[in-house]
């Protein structure tokens, strides 16, 4: 009895350090009630890759880029009625405008991307105000809204 109790605690303790306690392993990423699937990272990652060959693009995404600007995308629009700062960049109609660039109109017309381009588009405007324009106020604001909403980050890919 003992070496079954020695056994299942050893195989707890595996499992847990390995990363794969509690988690869903076709799930990438859960940020508050939004849930990125293995399968759905693979789909957006492969359609920006195709829209950035067709361009010329030497550059590829790799799927950790595609997770952490979905992360950044979704606490961007969640958050956005809460934060002005976040609001008044990723609204619909700064959205809309941003969506209209020529760089983001073949991206917009891969159907398969869709589901996430709202998303992507967010993550890119935030990113590009805070590392551009040294927006500390946006930074901020997305410091709040990720300590208010939870990341399950799928451990392969790191942590959050």
């Amino acid at each position: 009895m003992r070496r079954i109790r020695v056994l299942v605690a050893a195989l707890a303790m595996l499992a847990l350090f390995s990363g794969c306690y509690g988690n869903n392993p076709n799930v990438a990423v859960t940020i508050g009630d939004r849930t990125i699937t293995e399968a759905e990272l693979s789909v957006y990652t492969d359609a920006i890759n195709v829209v950035l060959k067709e361009a010329g693009a030497s550059n590829q995404f790799a799927r950790e880029d595609m997770i952490g600007r979905g992360i950044i995308g979704v606490l961007a629009l969640q958050g956005a009625a809460s934060q002005p700062a976040l609001g008044k960049l990723v609204g619909d109609a700064q959205l809309a405008e941003f969506s209209q660039q020529p760089d983001f109109i073949s991206l917009a017309q891969q159907t398969a991307f869709q589901p996430f381009f709202k998303e992507f588009l967010a993550a890119l405007i935030v990113i590009n105000a805070v590392n551009s324009n040294g927006d500390t106020e946006v930074l901020f604001a997305l410091q709040t809204v990720a300590l208010e909403i939870p990341v399950k980050l799928n451990p392969r890919y790191g942590d959050w």
